[in-house]
């Protein structure tokens, strides 16, 4: 930042010390990328080899080129829906037991009728259920 105290300033010495005096690290760090486009202040500091990366909004988040090259979202199909909605995949890869999406999350009440029967419950229980507003 052209702010050499920075580095020779005891409430900065560490990364403890950092913790400590966070507050005022991030409300400087926050005026100095004000300053700058994202490209230009992590070009800047990619320069000088300090991690950063960009927060992203969650659309954006759907649409970066790295979500989709490691396929972390799968489209499912929903009704109601104008297009496929992305959904996340397990978070773990297993070479032997892969996780995967089956099927969409149901609908409210979609499945009840068949957990009902399930459970035992006849056609006209589940009738009844519905008359007394159970389900």
């Amino acid at each position: 930042m052209g702010e050499p105290h920075w580095l020779t300033e005891e409430r900065f010495k560490d990364d403890l010390a950092r913790g400590d005096n966070g507050a005022r690290i991030s409300e400087r760090m926050q005026r100095w990328c004000a300053e700058r486009s994202s490209a230009e202040a992590l070009e800047i500091l990619g320069r000088e080899r300090i991690p950063a990366a960009s927060v992203l909004t969650p659309q954006q988040a759907l649409e970066d080129p790295q979500v989709a090259s490691l396929g972390l979202l799968q489209t499912i199909d929903y009704p109601g829906l104008p297009r496929p909605a992305p959904v996340a995949k397990a978070p773990v890869w297993l070479s032997a037991t892969p996780g995967g999406i089956r099927h969409r999350a149901p609908l409210l009440g979609e499945h009840t009728d068949a957990v009902l029967a399930e459970l035992g419950y006849d056609d006209a229980a589940v009738a009844r259920l519905r008359a007394e507003g159970v389900v």
